[in-house]
């Protein structure tokens, strides 16, 4: 993709086909600004966006910038080298199919791109010369990494009943975890299991380090309320449920985050 004042061009490249195409869209950068605000959809309250409006904007955006082209090809794979404002879009966001109302709206049963092509990015040369003139952040290149054994957890009575639910469910369904005993001996860093494994050492550690590591699962719940579960602690001032308005007031320094999620959600 190619983004002009007047214009985006997209070019198709296959083994065997070149295709341009130009998408005349005047109110373009307005949308994807407002898309972006919907795929972030938490502010400070912790307020989301409805499914319905946020599946109507990434169908509209799927329809005008990607659409039948793929599909008259019978490709399932993308490789996407984006520019300006898509730039900062994650195409495996987009819907596919509007749900048929909004009642039966839903985050998790959405029919995204992803479900339906392997998506791999690229960059542009103009996103790689901006990106250079960046300066690196301070964090160093050590990995802070964390795993939750749920199975070996105490959980206080003083958790919700929601939580405890949750809780009692991943440890009879993931056990124990020892991916971090395997990276440990080959990587530079502090490796946290167990009890300390838990949000109050994440939020007060974490901007430490500039590699993030975090092998638990993520759950969300019926506030369409995405988070990650870290481990147990009995620390009342934290649940242990660290959601992505949590995270965004973080000061993260990180340069790579990987989550080995062992839940489907």
């Amino acid at each position: 993709y190619l983004e002009t004042d007047q214009a985006i061009f997209k070019f198709i490249a296959r083994a065997d086909t070149l295709l341009m195409k130009k998408i005349v869209w005047r109110t373009y950068p307005l949308f994807v600004a407002n898309y972006y605000s919907l795929v972030h959809n938490q502010g400070d309250d912790g307020v989301v966006s409805s499914c319905s409006e946020f599946a109507k904007a990434s169908y509209e955006l799927y329809h005008k910038i990607l659409h039948d082209d793929y599909m008259a090809m019978g490709v399932n794979r993308l490789v996407l080298i984006t520019d300006g404002f898509l730039a900062n879009i994650p195409f495996e966001t987009l819907v596919t199919k509007i749900p048929e109302s909004a009642e039966l709206c839903n985050y998790a049963t959405l029919q995204y791109l992803c479900k339906t092509q392997a998506i791999s990015y690229a960059y542009s040369v103009a996103s790689w010369l901006e990106h250079i003139g960046i300066p690196k952040r301070g964090a160093n290149a050590e990995i802070l990494g964390m795993t939750a054994n749920y199975n070996t957890e105490s959980v206080p009575s003083t958790r919700t009943a929601a939580q405890q639910t949750i809780r009692q469910k991943l440890a009879q369904e993931i056990g124990v975890n020892d991916e971090l005993a395997r990276l440990e001996p080959l990587y530079a860093g502090d490796f946290y299991s167990d009890r300390y494994a838990s949000e109050y050492y994440f939020k007060r550690y974490a901007s430490k380090y500039g590699v993030l590591h975090l092998s638990m699962a993520s759950v969300f719940n019926s506030q369409n309320n995405a988070a990650l579960v870290l481990a147990e602690d009995g620390y009342e001032e934290e649940d242990n449920f660290l959601t992505l308005s949590e995270i965004k007031k973080l000061d993260l320094n990180c340069d790579l985050l990987v989550l080995s999620a062992q839940s489907q959600d």
